[in-house]
């Protein structure tokens, strides 16, 4: 007698594995969806429907709710408004193992796996849906019914693995796997208790080309065995546009548009979307000339890697003193681990940073805040129960003077008036563009004479990016040079003096930022 996973002796509800839905009905349903964290709307009454057996694309700029998405879904984040259905029968409210066990299986955007266990290990883990296992007393004993429930557990991983082509590693340590073997092993471990609803945040990211058409053919022939529906995010848009038979499009949490990859494309509110419109007044539009002074940072044949992972390959470029220079590029292009090495927090593990002159390469993240370079990450990352005044300080640590400190307070309050005001409001209950003013200002109270800015509107609404945008041309006239990530390309290039496009940690374009605006190559760059 065997352990049957797949399919339950006792009848099984719409939803769980071994079921069937009706392809007529939606496998999966979100209406009207909404979730608040803090000032920040991420979901906005999103409204999406996925039927049985489907292949859908979930994509939309950074921050615009994609894994808020795939949480909601999946039990790890509980909506403030909407309703849920997994094959027609609500799920909202239930907690994660709950969702799981009604079907539904998802991968996350960085691996989890043990890296001390066997490959085996690893995807058996994911079998804990499909049956009941033995009390710990029969597993204890070694009776029967568990020696059969591990061998039935490990058949199936077996199957699940040789699916996945990487059956020969199955006794091999996770963590000494190549990366594109790792990612197979995370999706033969969601895979393994046939769910009817598959959920994949980012499987191509670190990826090689040649690993990410493999990958796409895998799924491919996967589906077609088995049926399920997937719901699929992922920067990569050629791996979407050659995976996906539908595309949805969010962005600032709503549904922004939804088609076949072609129309998604061609379609200008998606371009928008990704690039941006890039209007500013002409007072905070790039100086001529800015560009052609000295640099103030060269960074030379850098490389990072996490892990097994490429982030940047052999990364060369020039920051000018006093002016604006931008990093663009699709998610997942290096950008933030790029802004991350030139300030200390990543190590290089090949090449060199020179600011003004000098190699930094092995200074410590302090003491280049000490030299004047100074970060504003992505994400604000304030202390929300803190007060504004109180997180501005902060970034004055360095600074004993007591005058320095409070003329860099009037500074800040002087270009950021709305906050002004609120020095004595907490952080946490500021909106979105109130707490990146404080980010940025917090930021300036260091008086850095180099200013990394990742994702300054990430998650704004049109007329704070303006707003944002029409200040960090401020912070320039006070003759501070910028370093700018961003995701709003058009906005960064009309607001910066040069510009560098980065594509899978490499830089493949770079020149006056005007002429950057004018290039459909920069499209490509974003949607492939």
């Amino acid at each position: 007698m065997s352990v049957e996973l797949s399919a339950p002796a006792t009848p099984v509800p719409a939803g769980y594995p071994g079921h069937a839905p009706s392809l007529d009905a939606p496998v999966l349903e979100l209406d009207q969806v909404s979730i608040n964290f803090g000032g920040v709307r991420a979901l906005d009454k999103l409204s999406l429907r996925l039927k049985a057996g489907e292949i859908r694309g979930l994509i939309g700029p950074n921050g615009s709710g994609k894994s808020t998405a795939f949480n909601v879904i999946t039990g790890l984040y509980r909506p403030s408004g909407g309703e849920i259905r997994v094959a027609g029968r609500s799920i909202l409210g239930l907690r994660a193992d709950q969702v799981a066990s009604r079907g539904v299986a998802r991968t996350f955007q960085t691996l989890r796996l043990f890296q001390a266990m066997s490959v085996i290990e690893n995807v058996m883990l994911g079998t804990h849906l499909g049956a009941k296992p033995p009390s710990p007393a029969s597993i204890l004993l070694g009776l029967p019914n568990s020696r059969r429930f591990e061998a039935e557990v490990r058949r199936r991983s077996m199957d699940a693995l040789e699916a996945l082509q990487i059956a020969d590693y199955a006794h091999d340590m996770a963590g000494n796997l190549p990366y594109g073997v790792q990612k197979r092993v995370d999706l033969a471990r969601s895979l393994v208790a046939n769910p009817s609803l598959l959920l994949l945040d980012e499987p191509a990211a670190g990826l090689t080309g040649a690993e990410s058409h493999q990958l796409i053919e895998l799924i491919r022939a996967l589906h077609a065995e088995r049926g399920f529906s997937l719901l699929l995010v992922e920067h990569d848009m050629q791996f979407v546009t050659d995976l996906c038979e539908r595309i949805t499009v969010i962005d600032f949490g709503k549904l922004l548009v939804e088609g076949s990859p072609a129309e998604v494309r061609g379609n200008h509110d998606v371009v928008v979307a990704y690039l941006g419109t890039g209007q500013l007044s002409a007072s905070a539009r790039a100086a001529d000339g800015a560009a052609a002074q000295p640099p103030v940072l060269e960074v030379k044949d850098i490389a990072v890697r996490y892990g097994a992972v490429p982030a940047l390959a052999n990364v060369s470029l020039n920051i000018a003193a006093g002016g604006i220079t931008t990093i663009i590029g699709a998610n997942g292009a290096g950008k933030t681990t790029l802004l991350s090495t030139v300030s200390g927090i990543v190590a290089a593990h090949q090449g060199h940073v020179l600011y003004r002159g000098h190699d930094v390469t092995r200074l410590s993240c302090e003491q280049r805040v000490a030299q004047g370079i100074v970060m504003c990450p992505e994400g604000r990352r304030l202390f929300p129960e803190m007060t504004v005044q109180e997180n501005l300080l902060l970034g004055a640590y360095n600074v004993t003077d007591k005058t320095v400190i409070n003329a860099g307070l009037d500074r800040v309050y002087a270009l950021f008036p709305r906050v002004a005001g609120r020095r004595k409001q907490l952080a946490g209950t500021l909106s979105g563009g109130e707490q990146q003013m404080v980010a940025i200002g917090r930021a300036l109270m260091a008086a850095p004479t180099l200013l990394l800015l990742d994702e300054p509107s990430l998650g704004l609404a049109p007329n704070l990016v303006e707003l944002i945008f029409e200040t960090i041309a401020e912070i320039r006239k006070l003759g501070c040079s910028i370093m700018l990530v961003e995701q709003n390309a058009a906005m960064a290039l009309e607001v910066a003096d040069f510009g560098y496009v980065l594509e899978t940690g490499k830089v493949t374009l770079s020149g006056p930022a005007g002429d950057l605006k004018e290039r459909h190559d920069v499209i490509e760059a974003y949607l492939g």
